[in-house]
């Protein structure tokens, strides 16, 4: 694992020496083992390395035996070994035993077509030099972050935001349908990015650069349509185990101490598990819990008791890391929310940067994760909500209209809801489920005219995605728009960023491309059943899980962010969202703000998403357009 970085001129000129040291000086946390740069006319390449994989002759750059091709690589490729011998026998030679020597004699041999060999997470730059041209490319699902910027001067690209902000050609404002987006759903999808002109690559993308002209384009998409052939569920459940004890050996790859995220919950436990069964060692294991003797409610501590009964199931090397014991919530959380570079509505944020610390502190290096499980199998609530809607729509429209909806009004808000999101237009739909600040309190926040058309806006962020999977139910299809955007852009990002800072590697085997490519043609049955999720996960693991496990409902990260609110955060969050910066950041609605403050803190409403959502902006907005870290 590390952080790449790079400027390739528009002309064929040596790139600034200064500005890529500065750079690559800005994502040291990504890779403080060791660092490398690449400097000749037309490109300026810089890495930083966390050594994982070859920890002796892996450092980089790394070049083809001519010299002609030069790499910088982030990630991992986990099917190197057969690669490396499927390339000797087309007689390549190496000078290493690293898996990023592959992408180089790979794309020698294949060209960009080398990219469909590779198994893994990886955001790469790759400089030929005979043809002028630089290939970017970031992984199938977004593992791993890869940022650009195309300036007057040339293209620059970095691992985060950070290192092309260090650039004094690099503009900071805003983008406003970043932050219509971001306001909607509590992050920002790709290629926008909370900074005007910087994009993000999107996940299975890849950019190419020759002489200052750009183009970016897909280079695999999950199946789109569903096996129809009539499936013997025996041999399902067999190929389900294959592929997910594979994807959990792959990624036991390291030269270096490994361990795993334990949540207690199914996805977390089976790659706890599986790792168990491969290893001849107890697999070391990590959950987070709140402190109880501070007052927390014991109810926030659901996910850490269950993770006590797996880690004692397989007999793992436990760690429990206390929230708050070390450092204090006040101090953790504008920390953990700064380092992000762009602002994501969620608290889990600071859990994940506590256990990546602590493992750290323990030698831990690489992490193994459930991440990407939910979207493969149905395992969000809004999925199963979402299939009463599809069953509700299955009235006459005359039906729901005039007796059904004003019937829910009357007896059931629940219900209700559940009426109107069967009324909206596909997009709207999806977006209903994760609503920040609904179109009208948009408005009201944030300056005008900064999005004419929010519904352009939704159709090109989320739209495409949900139009390409037009077979099967409209759960399936939610699910494919979250494996497209919601897993790639807030799930996977929240995890790199908080571990990396913490200069940890995080796999999560449920995003290996073949098991995404499995799930992705399963019917709809063999995910929800009834009021039962994940339902070809869990059987096939009945021998694995204990009984606990398989039976417990999902219940998603629960913290005590609220409470921290009213809490230790009182201060942070008053200091942000008091009317005057509010103004300075370029928002709306402060009296709308304030109302929801008042509510939250008294009990007379409960307005965490959104409080949320505005102090992350906040300390974004002060942090990186202003500067000023002072209120932090």
């Amino acid at each position: 694992m590390c952080g790449i970085c790079g400027i390739a001129p528009r002309d064929a000129e040596l790139p600034d020496a200064d500005n890529l040291a500065a750079m690559q000086a800005a994502i040291f946390h990504r890779g403080p083992d060791s660092g490398g740069q690449h400097v000749a006319a037309g490109i300026g390449l810089a890495v930083r390395r966390l050594s994982i994989v070859d920890l002796i002759t892996g450092n980089q750059p790394m070049y083809s035996e001519d010299r002609n091709v030069v790499l910088v690589y982030n990630g991992e490729i986990y099917n190197h070994y057969a690669l490396r011998s499927e390339l000797a026998q087309r007689d390549h030679r190496y000078s290493s035993q690293s898996d990023a020597e592959i992408v180089v004699h790979a794309y020698e041999e294949w060209g960009d077509a080398a990219v469909q060999r590779f198994r893994g997470m990886f955001a790469f730059a790759l400089w030929d030099a005979p043809a002028a041209r630089l290939w970017l490319v970031r992984d199938r699902l977004g593992q791993k972050p890869l940022y650009y910027v195309s300036t007057p001067a040339g293209l620059l690209f970095a691992s985060e935001i950070k290192a092309l902000l260090r650039d004094p050609t690099v503009t900071l404002a805003v983008d406003e349908e970043a932050r219509d987006l971001y306001f909607t759903v509590g992050y920002v999808p790709a290629p926008w990015t909370m900074f005007a002109g910087i994009r993000k690559l999107p996940p299975a993308h890849h950019l190419f650069w020759h002489k200052g002209h750009l183009a970016v384009e897909r280079y695999w998409s999950p199946p789109l349509a569903l096996d129809g052939r009539v499936q013997d569920e025996i041999a399902l459940r067999a190929e389900l185990r294959e592929q997910l004890k594979l994807a959990v050996e792959e990624r036991l790859m390291s030269d270096v101490p490994l361990g795993a995220f334990l949540s207690g919950g199914v996805d977390s436990s089976l790659v706890v598990g599986l790792m168990a069964h491969a290893l001849d060692r107890p697999v070391r294991t990590y959950a987070i819990g709140f402190d109880e003797a501070a007052g927390v409610h014991p109810k926030f501590n659901e996910d850490f008791r269950h993770a006590e009964l797996v880690a004692r199931n397989f007999g793992t090397d436990h760690c429990s890391v206390i929230m708050g014991s070390s450092v204090p919530v006040e101090k953790l959380a504008p920390r953990a929310m700064a380092q992000l570079d762009e602002p994501i509505a969620n608290p889990t944020v600071l859990a994940t940067y506590m256990v990546a610390r602590q493992a750290r502190k323990d030698g831990v290096k690489v992490l193994l994760s459930g991440d990407g499980g939910d979207e493969l199998f149905g395992g969000y609530t809004r999925y199963t909500a979402d299939h009463w809607v599809s069953r509700y729509k299955l009235f006459p429209a005359v039906l729901r209209k005039h007796f059904f909806s004003p019937l829910m009004q009357f007896f059931s808000a629940s219900g209700a809801k559940l009426a109107v999101k069967a009324e909206l237009p596909p997009t709207a739909r999806y977006l209903s489920w994760y609503g920040i600040f609904s179109e009208m309190q948009r408005a009201d926040l944030l300056p005008a005219p900064a999005v004419t058309d929010r519904n352009a806006l939704a159709e090109e962020a989320f739209g495409a995605a949900l139009a390409a999977r037009q077979e099967g139910t409209f759960q399936e299809r939610l699910m494919h728009t979250d494996r497209q955007t919601w897993l790639a852009e807030e799930s996977n990002m929240r995890m790199d960023m908080s571990s990396m800072f913490a200069s940890v590697e995080v796999r999560a085997p449920f995003q290996s491309h073949p098991l995404v490519e499995f799930a992705a043609l399963l019917p709809l049955r063999y995910k929800l059943r009834g009021g039962t999720t994940k339902v070809l996960l869990k059987e096939s693991f009945t021998d694995l899980l204990p009984a606990e496990v398989l039976r417990r409902r999902k219940s998603g990260f629960f913290s005590p962010a609220s409470s921290w609110l009213r809490g230790p955060l009182r201060p942070l969050a008053e200091c942000l969202l008091a009317p005057d910066a509010i103004a300075k950041s370029q928002l709306r609605g402060a009296g709308m703000i304030q109302s929801m403050c008042a509510s939250h803190m008294d009990r007379s409403g409960y307005y965490l998403n959104q409080l949320w959502a505005l102090l992350s902006y906040q300390v974004w907005y002060f942090t990186y357009i202003l500067g000023d870290e002072s209120p932090l």
